[in-house]
């Protein structure tokens, strides 16, 4: 594979915030930033603060610094060129959402080797 400077790779990391029985259930995919505003989240009630952020993973159980109430997207995370999908999250207790389910591990699994097979090519 050809792999370019680190600063053009970083994580994404997705947690099922508000479930209480799998909180700490994280997943981490490693995603390409193309362009400073290119990762956004379509369909997110706070989408605009989502927009061109990358976390580097929760600090607490329920807590991320790029998404300030937990939003869930339960849509697919794109780059604005809609040319990848990056992932998916689930919706949150912590504010409302535009989603309420299926919870993130039901969206993991069953579309995870789909998502790995868009995220490698």
């Amino acid at each position: 594979e050809n792999w370019v400077n680190d600063h053009d790779y970083q994580f994404m990391t997705f947690n099922n915030y508000g479930y209480t029985d799998a909180s700490s259930f994280v997943l981490q995919y490693v995603v390409r930033k193309q362009d400073e505003n290119s990762l956004c989240a379509p369909g997110a009630h706070n989408s605009d603060s989502f927009c061109g952020k990358v976390s580097d993973g929760p600090k607490g159980a329920h807590d991320d610094p790029y998404l300030p109430c937990n939003a869930g997207l339960g849509t697919g995370l794109v780059d604005t060129e809609k040319q990848f999908l990056i992932g998916i999250v689930t919706r949150s207790n912590k504010c409302n959402s535009t989603t309420d389910d299926p919870d993130t591990n039901t969206y993991v699994y069953t579309y995870r080797p789909w998502i790995d097979k868009t995220i490698n090519h």
